[in-house]
């Protein structure tokens, strides 16, 4: 006890002398800075009378863990920023065959290509599904949902399995037609930028088709009534009257599948596609060029950066639709005709996005049988389980305190950093890969330095090439999914709430343990499902950070794949697909 008191002691002396350095500075300072430091010194001298109760207020009122933690997440980008301003190389020399100019003007080209075709396919869709009324409307809804359960480099597997030369429908065709050999007839080259543009569009279009479904549905009565009004036919009401406040979702949802497309990795390194994600993997993995891949992963993310600004001023303009106004619009009978071709439409995108790729890999998997037979499946299995197991913990953890504080003590700098620490999302995981490569090697060469020195004992590497790097990596790039779920569930909260428990004498801790955990674990459930089912899909990253002799499913099925091995590969997937279909479901019973 002795022991302890003067500890704390020692604490108030420290605390009283920073006060008193503090108002020192302040009597030579202007009149304008004094205010806030004067301020400052009347903080130190209150906790070094009361540090214990001023401890626990740190954590729940001020935002230090908010700034750790964005400190934390900037630091990988930060360490690639400062490697490719330092970096002596030239860019175009280190990328030797491939030029700059080529991966740069494909990935535009790629992303034009996907953000077209996810726009045409989600805008049509979602009006068909929003704007008219037809039998099993509500059912083909739900599922032009479920291809955001695919990732994109499993539909490409999937399609070049289909459409190569020793694929069926070739080998049909050859067989129907008589056909000897491929210079018998011509057929479009599949491994290419316009076919890894389509297998984007077709598990992206859903963020265009939901944005757009959600922005109908908020679309006013009022607005037909007025066309009516206004004696406007039909397509006049749509194109002058309906089309215009829609095109802020659509456009926002482009954005997120432009960022998602330039952020690609798997489906363009499968189809040879050299853009710069490919670029960024070359270089460090095959030449070992880290600075230069630094250089070109700020190309990318000025790409990123532009996308990432056109989706918020975006979401800002589509926020003024409102359904309160002559309320929610009434859906219009589809003929027969209309009808029918809404069918054709629906069930193809649907079939061509999901039921298709699925399909082939069920018969794959029943085919080869690997379901019990395979050893590494079931250990990538387990890895993918606990990787996103601890990922979903750590990350729902720290977005629980953010949430939590926030209310407990709002204010803006709290919102501006968690504004800040929520960008991850739009970060390529190649990008995040090589940026926590990149901290975690430094911060092991620092430890072994200082072993070395203290203790004549150099140390293996602690934090390279272990899961701390790989839970870091999706922390960073998959916080915003728990965080907009606990946010979600926080707005459902009444603003009151916590000053009706502080009126019944109720502390800072038991409103938490009482209150807000109760109500907010629905949203914390949602929002580590969300990150677990993102880590089992991450490719790019693991790939980068994992240990060696370790698979998780994404890498599994990449990798057996990537040497023709679809079959092997075809179980992996259909988990893959399995795990990403849980908040799939959630979504569309949540729409209904």
């Amino acid at each position: 006890m002795a022991l302890a008191e003067q500890g704390l002691q020692t604490l108030r002396r420290l605390w009283r002398a920073l006060g008193t350095l503090v108002w020192l500075l302040a009597r030579r300072l202007p009149e304008p800075t004094k205010k806030p430091l004067r301020s400052l010194r009347g903080l130190a001298l209150r906790m070094a009378r009361h540090p214990g109760s001023y401890a626990r207020r740190a954590l729940l009122g001020f935002p230090w863990f908010r700034t750790v933690t964005l400190v934390i997440f900037a630091l990988p980008l930060l360490a690639l920023l400062q490697l490719a301003l330092r970096a002596d190389v030239d860019l175009f020399d280190a990328l030797e065959g491939a030029s700059l100019w080529r991966l740069a003007g494909n990935s535009v080209l790629l992303t034009l290509l996907a953000v077209i075709g996810a726009a045409v396919l989600g805008s049509v869709a979602a009006m068909l599904v929003g704007l008219f009324e037809f039998p099993g409307r509500r059912l083909l809804g739900g599922l032009m949902l479920l291809p955001m359960a695919v990732p994109a480099y499993v539909n490409a597997f999937v399609y070049t399995d289909l459409l190569e030369y020793a694929g069926p429908l070739q080998k049909g065709l050859r067989w129907l037609f008589g056909w000897q050999s491929k210079a018998d007839y011509w057929f479009f080259e599949v491994r290419s930028l316009p076919m890894a543009a389509l297998m984007l569009a077709l598990v992206l279009y859903p963020y265009v088709y939901l944005i757009t479904l959600v922005a109908i549905q908020r679309m006013g009565q009022s607005l037909i009534d007025a066309g009516r009004m206004l004696d406007h036919n039909a397509w006049r009401r749509f194109f002058r009257l309906v089309l215009p406040p829609l095109l802020p979702a659509v456009a926002a949802g482009s954005a997120i599948v432009a960022m998602e497309s330039l952020a690609d990795f798997g489906t363009v390194d499968f189809f040879a596609v050299p853009v710069l994600t490919t670029g960024m993997y070359d270089l460090w993995i095959n030449r070992g060029n880290l600075p230069a891949a630094s250089q070109l992963s700020m190309g990318l993310l000025s790409f990123v950066a532009l996308m990432l600004l056109v989706k918020q001023s975006l979401h800002v303009k589509g926020a003024s639709l409102d359904a309160s106004r002559g309320g929610a619009m009434r859906r219009k009978p589809l003929p027969g005709g209309g009808r029918w071709l809404a069918y054709l439409f629906l069930l193809l995108t649907w079939s061509l996005a999901f039921a298709l790729p699925i399909g082939r890999l069920v018969w794959l998997s029943v085919k080869s049988a690997r379901w019990g037979l395979e050893p590494s499946l079931w250990g990538a299995l387990a890895a993918s389980f606990w990787l996103g197991l601890l990922a979903s913990l750590v990350v729902g953890l720290v977005a629980l305190v953010f949430i939590v504080t926030k209310r407990l003590r709002s204010n803006s700098a709290l919102a501006t950093l968690d504004g800040f620490a929520t960008l991850g999302y739009a970060v390529p995981g190649v990008v995040v890969g090589l940026g926590v490569l990149l901290v975690l090697t430094s911060i092991d060469k620092l430890l072994s330095h200082w072993f070395l020195a203290w203790f004549d004992w150099r140390p293996r590497l602690w934090l390279t090439g272990t899961s701390v790097a790989l839970i870091l990596a999706y922390s960073l790039r998959f916080f915003a999914s728990a965080y907009n779920s606990l946010a979600e569930a926080s707005r459902r909260i009444g603003p009151n709430v916590e000053w009706a428990a502080r009126s019944l004498g109720r502390s800072s801790s038991a409103i938490v343990w009482q209150l807000h955990l109760p109500l907010l674990a629905g949203g914390l459930m949602t929002g580590g499902l969300l990150v677990f089912v993102d880590t089992v899909k991450e490719l790019p990253a693991t790939l980068l950070l994992r240990p060696l002799n370790m698979n998780t499913l994404a890498t599994h099925v990449y990798q057996f794949a990537s040497d023709g091995l679809l079959e092997e590969s075809a179980a992996g997937a259909c988990l893959i697909v399995v795990v990403g279909l849980a908040p799939v479901l959630l979504l569309v019973r949540a729409l209904r």
